[in-house]
């Protein structure tokens, strides 16, 4: 069976069986995070570090995608307007940044 061993991800079993599977897995802020690995693929030092460092400054990422969406939905709101009204969830925040921050 081929392993690696990183430092976030800990030890990495490579020997896949299917096309493709999850070979790590945790719940982050809430969010469950995998990491996939295709069959017949390695991935390099290079690749999972970054990821590594992708997921070490999550709650930045998180931030800066809120703030895009509050940004864009501010500029355009039909979108998620028109699903509310249709879905009836008229109890949720109409104040974009509310909304955004549920």
């Amino acid at each position: 069976m081929k392993k690696m061993e990183h430092q976030y991800f800990g030890q990495l079993n490579l020997a896949t069986t299917d096309d493709v599977e999850v070979i790590w897995e945790k719940e982050i802020q809430g969010i469950d995070t995998w990491l996939w690995l295709g069959k017949n693929v390695e991935p390099s030092t290079g690749i999972l570090d970054l990821y590594a460092q992708f997921l070490e400054n999550i709650d930045d990422k998180i931030k800066e995608a809120r703030k895009a969406l509050i940004t864009y939905l501010k500029d355009d709101s039909y979108y998620i307007d028109f699903h509310i009204e249709e879905c009836g969830l008229e109890d949720l925040p109409s104040d974009i940044t509310e909304f955004v921050s549920k």
